[in-house]
């Protein structure tokens, strides 16, 4: 058996309830356009992606033309709207989440978080949650580190 050296945990929905602020705002920034698509649809086609693409992926799933209807329009209010509703938003670990995190450690195992969230918006939530590397993560991966989201 070989020993576990690191463990990766997603951020959103994993170790942080955000309760799901980014979904219900990306599913708003694509209905201020004129769609009608539920929190389900576009959990079900943009979850766990870097959030221009996820917005890409819902367009395309409602076929949406991107030559009537780009993407970065929606992708820029998206962002907007969010780093608005961060202002005010409670951000806490899940239930257990921080014990699990000092156990690993206790055993030399180092803790990654990553996430589709960009570096900005990733280290508020980590700032609100009054985490810090070195304690309770060792390092962080978001979309802004990798080239493909």
């Amino acid at each position: 058996m070989h020993n576990i050296e690191l463990a990766i945990f997603d951020m959103a929905g994993t170790v942080v309830n955000e309760k799901n602020v980014v979904y219900k705002t990306l599913q708003k920034a694509i209905n201020k356009k004129g769609h009608d698509l539920s929190l389900d649809f576009v959990l079900e086609h943009g979850a766990g992606k870097e959030k221009h693409q996820a917005i890409k992926d819902v367009l395309t799933a409602i076929k949406v033309d991107k030559e009537e209807e780009p993407s970065e329009p929606i992708f820029e209010d998206f962002k907007s709207m969010l780093d608005d509703a961060y202002d005010t938003l409670s951000v806490t670990s899940f239930e257990g989440v921080e014990q699990l995190l000092d156990n690993l450690k206790s055993q030399n195992i180092k803790i990654a978080l990553n996430t589709g969230y960009n570096t900005k918006i990733a280290e508020l939530l980590l700032r609100k949650m009054q985490w810090e590397k070195g304690k309770q993560f060792d390092a962080l991966v978001t979309a802004d580190d990798v080239s493909k989201g």
